[in-house]
């Protein structure tokens, strides 16, 4: 968490590893599913200043969600998220910053 203000982080929620949360990120609970909670984020996932997990919202692994995004439905990996509601506006490219390092040479 390079800029850990304002960050909420529901209760059972889990997170994947190496991800990246920036300032002021929601990440709401979890909804529940039999007897275990879903997980939210994937693996390596950058998450930009203001986005908004809610509701059914999810992502999978290597995805890049935009600032301000609203995230309320669940999305897959290889994705760059963006808008409210958020939906894909491209795929991740070579170079793109995903979760806690650089992307290089795939």
């Amino acid at each position: 968490m390079p800029h850990p203000t304002s960050i909420v982080i529901g209760k059972g929620l889990s997170i994947g590893a190496r991800c990246r949360i920036y300032q002021q990120v929601s990440l709401g609970t979890a909804p529940s599913v039999q007897e275990g909670l879903m997980r939210r984020v994937g693996d390596d996932v950058t998450i930009y200043p203001g986005a908004k997990f809610v509701g059914e919202g999810r992502v999978g692994n290597r995805v890049v969600v935009g600032a301000n995004a609203v995230v309320s439905q669940a999305f897959g990996d290889d994705v760059v998220l963006a808008g409210v509601p958020a939906r894909v506006v491209r795929e991740t490219r070579a170079g793109d910053r995903i979760g806690a390092v650089r992307r290089v040479g795939q």
